[in-house]
């Protein structure tokens, strides 16, 4: 059993891809985090607004349209006491997205498939953990 670096820490997972969605899911429970997982962004933001996290993980590829760019800048604009600065990770195998992923609001990009202490690490960082 992993220690629980992530303990308490409410985490918005959002992919289109199944098994990663899973996989990723599986992973941050066993870090602690309380999880939400949801398939798509319209889920995902929907998800957001009824309970917003202490820590949004998206991928940026899903379907045209509503992908994680279009996730982030719905989140980004709500007000703060509505969770819209929320710190965001983009997890994505499109190196050319890193940068615009930056700009369009995410803290932090990670690679896909992830590094999963890595990526742990990073979400600690970003929810204030020790």
């Amino acid at each position: 059993m992993r220690s629980s670096p992530l303990a308490g820490v409410r985490l918005l997972l959002v992919d289109d891809d199944e098994l990663v969605r899973a996989a990723l899911h599986d992973f941050f429970v066993e870090c602690g985090a309380h999880v939400v997982a949801a398939d798509s962004a319209r889920a995902g933001f929907a998800a957001f607004t009824t309970s917003p996290p202490d820590v949004l993980v998206s991928d940026l590829r899903m379907p045209p349209g509503e992908d994680g760019f279009w996730l982030i800048a719905a989140v980004r604009s709500l007000q703060p006491r509505q969770g819209g600065q929320v710190p965001a990770v983009a997890v994505t195998g499109d190196v050319m997205a890193a940068s615009q992923a930056m700009t369009a609001g995410f803290q932090a990009v990670h690679g896909k498939p992830p590094r999963l202490p890595d990526l742990a690490a990073l979400v600690g960082r970003l929810a204030g953990m020790p």
